[in-house]
């Protein structure tokens, strides 16, 4: 058993992952590979108010809430896992089965040659039925950036942690499974280093939705209030590719807040679902599946 605490940080012991609704693969699977390299410059693109947020001693865990499937988020991610390590390498957690570790961990251990490329298009990231948008090419482009930063020394490690969930007869329950989220996000990151983590914008919640019936507590409400701050991903409009059933994939039409804040980091009213906001400043553009035949990334806007 594990003590996590929740947002408000009354302690109470949650369970660790339960074993047994998490499929016997998601037992087995290693743990991130840790990478140590000599320090290099890198270029990172600015975001404004992203300093004041990474000079933050006190910050461990750094979550930014998505909607999967846009080219725009995984960029201004990449930038900010670049900003982030100019004062400590970091770890980056990222929404991926726990079982493709290894996979990850050999791309961004590789030179990123073509060989390195095609291996890693093999993985089930890339081959699944099922392509929602961390598949995309926007997704894979993240992984070469990353990679790129590894290779500078900037980053240690890259953490998938989503655990392979059985909810079992009861059927599917998410509460459960954002804690079971949670333990996988805290047990996989066993180094005491800052962690950067993307997940979808509800896993990145502190508070309970308001539309939740019955409510539950989403996975960043169960890590440490004073040293974690949660961001949600902010655009203005567009498009975003994602599946509405097993079978049907394609780009869906994105909301708009009807505001067009510059590419910056701004805090939200104390006691929201989110500590602040990443704004991209942009219309957001779907990204497709990653296919076995990678395109070159266009330019950021």
């Amino acid at each position: 058993m594990t003590a996590i605490f929740n947002a408000e940080q009354k302690a109470r012991q949650v369970s660790d992952i339960d074993w047994a609704t998490v499929g016997p693969q998601d037992k087995l699977a290693p743990l991130a590979r840790t990478f140590k390299a000599k320090l290099r410059p890198v270029q990172c693109s600015p975001i404004t108010g992203a300093d004041t947020l990474v000079n933050r001693t006190d910050l461990r865990w750094i979550v930014v809430g998505e909607i999967h499937g846009t080219k725009e988020t995984p960029v201004i991610f990449g930038d900010l896992a670049c900003l982030a390590s100019t004062s400590r390498p970091v770890i980056v957690a990222v929404e991926q089965v726990t079982t493709e570790q290894p996979a990850i961990d050999d791309f961004i251990g590789s030179d990123g040659g073509a060989a390195a490329i095609s291996h890693f298009l093999r993985s089930r990231i890339w081959t699944q039925p099922m392509k929602d948008g961390r598949s995309s090419e926007a997704y894979f482009h993240l992984f070469q950036r990353l990679r790129e930063l590894r290779a500078a020394g900037r980053i240690i490690s890259v953490v998938a942690f989503q655990p392979l969930y059985n909810p079992g007869p009861g059927g599917f329950n998410a509460g459960d499974y954002e804690n079971a989220l949670a333990s996988s996000l805290v047990n996989r990151v066993k180094q005491d280093a800052r962690v950067l983590v993307l997940v979808g914008n509800v896993h990145a919640m502190r508070t309970a939705p308001t539309w939740a019936k019955p409510a539950y507590l989403p996975m960043a409400g169960y890590l440490p209030a004073q040293t974690t701050i949660n961001l949600d991903a902010r655009w203005v409009g567009g498009s975003y590719w994602a599946c509405t059933s097993d079978t049907s994939c394609g780009a869906q039409t994105a909301p708009s807040s009807g505001t067009r804040p510059a590419r910056s980091i701004t805090m939200d009213v104390i006691g929201g679902p989110y500590a602040g906001a990443l704004n991209l400043g942009v219309e957001v553009t779907a990204s497709p599946p990653q296919t076995q035949s990678p395109r070159e990334q266009d330019p950021p806007q």
